[in-house]
């Protein structure tokens, strides 16, 4: 197979970069996906003035967020780097 200037690639290299790029990913992406579903998750703002009911009882346990610096903060604070990274 080709490579740079009609080098060949080794394959562990290939398999480097692809590793590294899946690691460089994750560590940008997952924080930006957890926040993005706890915004999604929260009770809408209208849904809490009019005193609508959402179908779980937990939902209203649920952190409220003002938006997406809002919870990065909080989530930081209150569990620190590592729950940007929770499951």
């Amino acid at each position: 197979p080709g490579g740079v200037g009609g080098h060949p690639v080794d394959l562990w290299k290939h398999l480097v970069a692809g590793t590294g790029a899946g690691v460089v990913t994750t560590a940008l992406l997952h924080p930006i996906e957890l926040i993005k579903v706890r915004l999604q998750a929260q009770e809408s703002p209208v849904a809490r003035a009019t005193g609508a009911a959402t179908s779980s009882a937990s939902a209203s346990a649920l952190p409220t967020y003002r938006g997406t610096r809002d919870a990065l903060r909080s989530i930081v604070r209150h569990e620190g780097y590592r729950g940007l990274y929770a499951g």
